[in-house]
């Protein structure tokens, strides 16, 4: 039987899952179902650690932002694609 998660190994899971669904399907074409399905777990366990599916979307802006130097491939890249095609080239 798998070892149950803690809140924040959960968190990070979700985080993870929808970081790479948001990426390639975009934010619209990511359901909180989808994400859901790809954990493991139901949508309101989602809504446990996440407020909305917008919150967890600027969660992972904020991930991405912290890895890597969004601000400056933004700058270097201006008008240049989408948000979408940012996620993907600093992933």
């Amino acid at each position: 039987m798998a070892r149950r998660r803690n809140s924040g190994e959960r968190r990070i899971q979700i985080l993870n899952e929808a970081t790479g669904l948001f990426a390639q399907y975009g934010f619209d074409g990511t359901s909180v179902r989808t994400i859901a399905r790809a954990c493991g777990i139901t949508e309101a366990a989602i809504y446990r650690h996440y407020r909305s599916k917008l919150h967890l979307y600027e969660e992972v802006i904020r991930a991405k932002a912290a890895q890597h130097d969004i601000a400056g491939y933004l700058a270097d890249h201006a008008g240049e694609g989408t948000v979408r095609d940012a996620l993907i080239a600093v992933s």
